[in-house]
């Protein structure tokens, strides 16, 4: 695949109907759908174009990704952005 941001990656084929992870998990929804998608930290951050301790704090809740950011991960994801982004009480 290629963002049009210079990044390309490739997915393994994965069902759009696949089982979907626990996103109640206390683990936050952008680690657990990179879990879900069988991605290290450091290739997705890779791919996303940013760097690994931002996309750990993002995963942590310590760091708030841009809007872009959040665009590109859901597409190497394959999942919405709003799947991405805790919901807060």
């Amino acid at each position: 695949m290629d963002f049009g941001l210079g990044i390309s990656f490739t997915l393994s084929e994965h069902p759009r109907a696949d089982p979907l992870p626990d996103l109640g998990s206390p683990q936050g929804p952008l680690r657990v759908w990179r879990a879900h998608r069988g991605l290290s930290l450091c290739a997705l951050a890779a791919t996303a174009g940013i760097s690994a301790a931002m996309l750990s704090e993002m995963e942590t809740g310590k760091k708030e990704g841009s809007v872009r950011t959040l665009l590109v991960l859901a597409r190497v994801l394959d999942v919405d952005t709003d799947d991405l982004v805790p919901w807060r009480d």
